[in-house]
């Protein structure tokens, strides 16, 4: 579990962060891993592109969460490389106000190959 705060010097606005992550092994190279995150974010997001306007104020307002779960196999050893060949899939939890920024159903996915020494 992970925690991170930060507070404005100037007028101390305070936004947190969370992270909860845990990866699980089974039958010696099957991995299977979940991630959660929750975020505050700031009224600067609904700008989008456009510059600040005069006498903005930037103020944590909401907490955006992700979702994610993912899968690996090791398929293969050489000399001091591993190969493992697999996928995630992310999802996002938002207000109902930041659906034009998110989207109203956030969802993404990776798949992929893994090579690394060992």
């Amino acid at each position: 579990m992970l925690w991170g705060r930060i507070q404005s010097l100037s007028d101390g606005n305070v936004g947190n962060g969370y992270l909860l992550e845990s990866t699980l092994q089974f039958l010696n190279k099957n991995y299977v891993w979940s991630r959660i995150e929750n975020v505050d974010r700031t009224n600067e997001l609904l700008l989008g592109e456009n510059p600040l306007p005069p006498g903005f104020t930037e103020r944590y307002f909401t907490r955006v969460q992700a979702y994610t779960v993912g899968y690996e196999r090791e398929v293969g050893h050489i000399p001091h490389l591993s190969a493992a060949i697999g996928g995630q899939i992310m999802w996002y939890g938002a207000p109902e106000m930041l659906k034009p920024i998110y989207g109203s159903q956030p969802l993404g996915g990776v798949v992929f190959l893994r090579v690394r020494p060992h």
